[in-house]
C-alpha cells in the first residue's frame, strides 16, 4: 500500500464515522444492544457533543473533552485528505508529507472543538440537579391539605409552573392559598410547612 492509499483509506473513514457520530447525535438514536461507550465516551446516547439528561430532571456533566470521538474522526478525515493531496496532487515526499498531514488533522480537529464548545455546549441549557431539586422551594396550596390527608402545591421552577401532590410535615391541617416550604420530596410526594415570612427576614 502506497502513501496515498493509506490516506486516502483514513480520509474515507474519517469522514464516515464523523458522519456516522454527527447524525446519531442529531437524531439521539440509542442501538440496543450495542456497546456504544467507545463512541460516546460513555454516555447513552451515540451523541459524544451534547450532555445527556438523567432521569427526575437531574444531568450529566456538561463538561467535554477536546479527545472525543467526533474530533478524533474528524482529525482523520483532515489528516488523511491533506496527506493525499500532498502525495498525490502535490508529489511532496512522505516525510514531509507526515508531520504537515498530521498538523493538519489537528488543526481540524481543533476547530471542530472550539465550535461544539463554545457554540453548541454553550448554548445548551442542560438541568442541573441543585436547580431542580424541591426542598427548599417556596410553593402555594391548590388543594388544601387536610389534617394528615393530601392536598396540592404549585410552583416555579425553571421558569415553568409546576404542580405535586403535597402533605404537611407534622400531618396537620393547612389551608387553601397558605404559602409552605418543601422540606423533602418521597415517593412522589412533596412534604411542606407553613412558610412564616416575617419570621425568616428578621433571621
Amino acid at each position: 500500500m502506497s502513501w496515498t492509499d493509506f490516506y486516502l483509506v483514513c480520509l474515507i473513514v474519517g469522514l464516515a464515522l464523523a458522519s456516522l457520530s454527527f447524525f446519531l447525535g442529531i437524531f439521539h438514536v440509542d442501538l440496543p444492544g450495542t456497546k456504544w461507550d467507545f463512541l460516546t465516551g460513555g454516555h447513552g446516547h451515540a451523541n459524544a457533543l451534547v450532555p445527556g439528561h438523567g432521569p427526575g430532571g437531574g444531568a450529566t456533566s456538561g463538561h467535554l473533552s477536546a479527545a472525543n470521538f467526533s474530533t478524533l474522526m474528524v482529525f482523520l478525515a483532515w489528516f488523511g485528505g491533506s496527506g493525499a493531496l500532498l502525495t498525490a496532487t502535490l508529489h511532496v515526499g512522505s516525510w514531509i508529507a507526515l508531520p504537515v498531514a498530521t498538523a493538519s488533522g489537528v488543526f481540524g480537529g481543533y476547530l471542530v472543538y472550539l465550535f461544539v464548545a463554545r457554540v453548541l455546549v454553550a448554548r445548551d441549557h442542560s438541568m442541573r440537579p441543585h436547580e431542580y431539586a424541591l426542598p427548599g422551594t417556596l410553593a402555594a396550596l391548590t388543594l388544601a391539605i387536610r389534617e394528615g390527608g393530601t392536598g396540592e402545591i404549585v410552583y416555579v421552577q425553571g421558569g415553568t409552573r409546576q404542580s405535586a401532590a403535597a402533605r404537611a410535615e407534622a400531618a396537620d391541617q393547612i389551608p387553601l392559598g397558605a404559602e409552605v416550604i418543601v422540606t423533602r420530596f418521597e415517593g412522589g410526594i412533596a412534604y411542606v410547612r407553613r412558610f412564616d415570612g416575617e419570621r425568616l427576614r428578621m433571621m
